[in-house]
């Protein structure tokens, strides 16, 4: 599956090209990316392109690692494996945030509509 992302960490996008972002299935990592510097799409000029592998419906967490700071956070968006789903393209992104702990609703756009989940941070 493909996933284009910005990060957002208080309301900001990150824009920087030592951002990774990691998809993982449990502690099993399944695809990483930098974030790229995309000029042609002013709104949105730093996002993620990522190629997701599995085999089976996981849980598939994200995790954003800064290479300058040496930090890495724990995503709150939360995927299911889905074989050659597309989430996010570069005029719609989906957003990888880094937010506080509380209670909040994801929603995924694909080409098949548009996708509503509740999550819960800790």
């Amino acid at each position: 599956m493909t996933l284009t992302c910005i990060v957002l960490a208080d309301n900001k996008e990150w824009q920087n090209k030592r951002i990774e972002i990691g998809a993982f299935a449990g502690d099993e990592c399944r695809g990483t990316a930098f974030l790229q510097n995309v000029e042609q799409i002013a709104e949105h000029p730093y996002m993620g392109f990522l190629v997701i592998y599995g085999d089976k419906a996981e849980n598939i967490r994200l995790r954003i690692y800064d290479h300058v700071a040496g930090r890495e956070y724990e995503a709150e968006n939360a995927l299911s494996f889905v074989a050659d789903a597309i989430h996010g393209n570069p005029s719609t992104p989906s957003n990888v945030s880094a937010l506080p702990s509380g209670v909040y609703i994801l929603k995924i756009h694909t080409d098949k509509g548009i996708e509503t989940q509740k999550f819960v941070k800790q």
